[in-house]
């Protein structure tokens, strides 16, 4: 009997127009009262992820910025964070300066971003959530941890960043794209694979308990660390590959139909 079902928010429980559909919210709501815990597992901050947990009244722990952060709901309180270390994070910021793409700093619940770019406003409106402009990101990251760093541009550039950072950062590193035009980075010790299963370990929930749905080379490591991995139809070939199964697409409530299929056996 599965106990935990975690769900990534973009592309996954949100539809396209990044709202959660009617049938997803009856599902988890009826998942919930049958004593199935549901948490959000997001690439996003706590501060874009939290107004959708209060939508639905969850209770339950919250993962945020791939796994450098676990949230309570409750009562805000920080549970475990993996932040990037402050000298690597200098270091990725000087090292990727030369390509001239948008970069957010991630550190508790603000986004800090180097200027007013249309980059910044756009992130801003779709997690709506406001930007922290400031003058330097290497000034930041020499007085606060990061932690995730997200890099937005043309594809081919961000493709090249991350050859590089995987090659000089790789052992110490997660380096994923969430979005086609965005590139995120978190400690090694953050994913949304490990603070999932630090989750379960904290409700005495075990792995093969646990149902992960996603769409994203972010949501890789939890969908191969849950009993059931679920791929949302309008996810990549690669991530359908490594999943149990494949539901319907995320405007298609495919969350809603995985839930019904495997908590309640329906159809």
């Amino acid at each position: 009997m599965y106990k935990l079902i975690a769900i990534d928010l973009d592309d996954t429980l949100l539809n396209d127009d990044g709202i959660i559909s009617e049938k997803n919210k009856e599902a988890i709501k009826r998942a919930e009262r049958a004593g199935v815990k549901v948490m959000i597992v997001s690439g996003r901050s706590y501060a874009s992820t939290k107004q959708f947990i209060h939508e639905m009244a969850l209770p339950n722990l919250t993962v945020s910025l791939n796994g450098a952060y676990l949230h309570d709901p409750a009562d805000g309180r920080l549970v475990a964070s993996f932040p990037i270390g402050q000298e690597t994070a200098a270091e990725i910021i000087k090292d990727i300066e030369p390509f001239g793409i948008h970069v957010n700093f991630y550190y508790g619940e603000k986004v800090f971003c180097q200027g007013h770019t249309e980059q910044a406003r756009f992130y801003g409106d779709m997690n709506r959530i406001e930007i922290d402009y400031i003058d330097s990101l290497a000034e930041l990251s020499k007085t606060v941890p990061a932690g995730k760093l997200l890099m937005s541009n043309d594809r081919e550039k961000l493709i090249q960043i991350r050859e590089l950072l995987h090659n000089k950062f790789g052992d110490q590193l997660n380096i994923v794209f969430s979005k086609p035009y965005f590139l995120e980075v978190t400690d090694k010790k953050a994913s949304k694979g490990s603070a999932l299963l630090k989750a379960a370990e904290i409700y005495g929930i075990k792995p093969q308990e646990i149902i992960a749905m996603g769409d994203s080379e972010n949501d890789l490591s939890m969908i191969r660390s849950a009993g059931l991995g679920i791929a949302m139809g309008n996810a990549g070939d690669k991530i359908k590959k490594e999943a149990d199964f494949t539901t319907l697409s995320n405007n298609e409530s495919g969350v809603a139909y995985a839930v019904n299929k495997f908590i309640f056996n329906e159809a």
